[in-house]
């Protein structure tokens, strides 16, 4: 939810020669609906059932990098099944900040946040369950630097689990 995981993810996997699957594209691709209006056309619960299922099918492939919906670990694929495939990280920026870049992406509505003061409150009700990932990287700075950071860390993390 603006945190910049389909901007920071793309590039991340362009530095790292991965794959790069954005898990609310790959779902409207599939639909030929945008997730927004899958949402309002038929229900969250249903969006959340697709989600799940591609969740399952990501877990098939490996080397990837995988940017998911601000609801996939809450509702679709839990942080142990996330964890069980991979690194999971948490992208942050001030809320302030998230809530700007949700705004000026013209191209997305956000059915389930469509007020700031909803785009808080559904953050802050999630944020114990994106406190389960692996580690947490702001984004409040260029996208250069943070997917130089998120380099250093997803190193660390792998020499970390070789010890």
């Amino acid at each position: 939810m603006g945190a910049g995981k389909s901007t920071v993810g793309a590039r991340l996997a362009d530095e790292l020669g991965r794959t790069f699957v954005d898990t609310d594209k790959l779902i409207a691709e599939k639909m030929s609906l945008s997730a927004s209006d899958i949402i309002m056309k038929h229900s969250e619960p249903y969006f959340r059932i697709l989600e799940r299922q591609v969740g399952l099918q990501l877990t098939q492939t490996k080397h990837q990098i995988i940017a998911t919906g601000g609801g996939f670990p809450v509702k679709a694929f839990d942080v142990k099944d996330m964890k069980r495939s991979g690194i999971v990280i948490q992208l942050f920026s001030p809320l302030d900040m998230m809530w700007q870049r949700v705004n000026e992406a013209k191209d997305v509505s956000r059915p389930l946040a469509p007020t700031k003061e909803l785009f808080v409150g559904r953050y802050k009700k999630r944020k114990s369950i994106y406190d389960q990932a692996d580690f947490t990287v702001s984004t409040n700075r260029t996208i250069q630097e943070t997917v130089r950071e998120l380099i250093f860390m997803i190193d660390q993390y792998r020499i970390e689990s070789l010890n």
